[in-house]
């Protein structure tokens, strides 16, 4: 099997939104070498047609498996998590660094026969009484893994949830995983 159709079979695998063939062809005309980098940010974004909440499913990047232990936290781009994460902010490259500051999704990564991994968002929108409010889950997907648990916690935690503010389409953190503790676990969003 070729590693476009194995990435997908993983990711649908992984998340049943992803069952949609504009991702495989997406995966199948992407062209990822190894001198590209540990992370390569890639976007494909398609609407769930007929489902409710909205829902838009996004891969966001690719891992290239072999290197991801190459990728190094600079102070800069720590001070950008930590901007980040106080916001409820998560995009791919912040993501793909905590990903790789895991040190078993790194050796994962190294040991699996597939060459890349898929760095992946699923979005919600759901009206309601007059807001949008947003749920924004990622979804890491590493083909022929054997700690999925720890992957579904990992996505959890990096789980953020937003108010669209004033009706103009920028999303207001509500608050994230290590965030709930201060609101507490059964407050409505």
């Amino acid at each position: 099997m070729d590693t476009a159709k194995q990435l997908f079979r993983s990711l649908e695998r992984h998340n049943a939104l992803f069952k949609n063939e504009e991702f495989l062809e997406f995966l199948e005309k992407m062209k990822v070498s190894y001198s590209d980098g540990a992370f390569i940010p890639k976007l494909k974004q398609v609407q769930i047609r007929g489902y409710e909440p909205e829902t838009l499913v996004s891969i966001e990047g690719i891992f290239n498996n072999k290197r991801a232990h190459n990728l190094k936290m600079t102070l800069g781009n720590r001070l950008k998590q930590i901007n980040s994460e106080l916001f409820g902010i998560h995009s791919s490259e912040t993501l793909a660094r905590k990903v790789m500051q895991n040190k078993h999704f790194v050796q994962a990564m190294y040991d699996s026969k597939c060459p890349h991994s898929i760095l992946g968002k699923v979005k919600t929108f759901t009206e309601y009484d007059g807001d949008t409010e947003i749920i924004i889950k990622p979804i890491l997907c590493i083909p022929n893994l054997e700690i999925k648990n720890m992957v579904y916690n990992w996505e959890s935690e990096n789980t953020s949830y937003a108010k669209d503010l004033m009706g103009v389409g920028i999303p207001r953190p509500i608050y994230n995983f290590k965030m709930r503790w201060l609101v507490g676990e059964e407050q409505n969003i």
